[in-house]
């Protein structure tokens, strides 16, 4: 991410990455997009991304019903998938 982020930088070169870690996004970004539900709920820069942001993106204010949680798929690799409710 380093190397990425100084040629970047150096060469004046847009990059646009999908990345689940906040706190290297927050390391290396400029600007974050917060996307919950196939929506758009936070855009803006890394000082603005605040711990309510955070809930909001990834909905840890328990708005998530139990069986949605229960229900989380789990893509190990190609050939796997875990399902939480199903025995194996």
């Amino acid at each position: 991410m380093e190397l990425l982020t100084e040629i970047a930088r150096e060469d004046d070169i847009p990059v646009l990455i999908n990345i689940h870690e906040v706190n290297l996004a927050e390391q290396f970004a400029d600007r974050i997009l917060g996307l919950s539900d196939g929506g758009l709920v936070f855009e803006g820069s890394t000082d603005e991304l605040d711990e309510s942001v955070k809930n909001k993106i990834y909905r840890s204010d328990n708005s998530q019903d139990q069986d949605d949680i229960s229900n989380d798929k789990t893509v190990v690799d190609e050939s796997t998938e875990i399902e939480s409710n199903v025995e194996l």
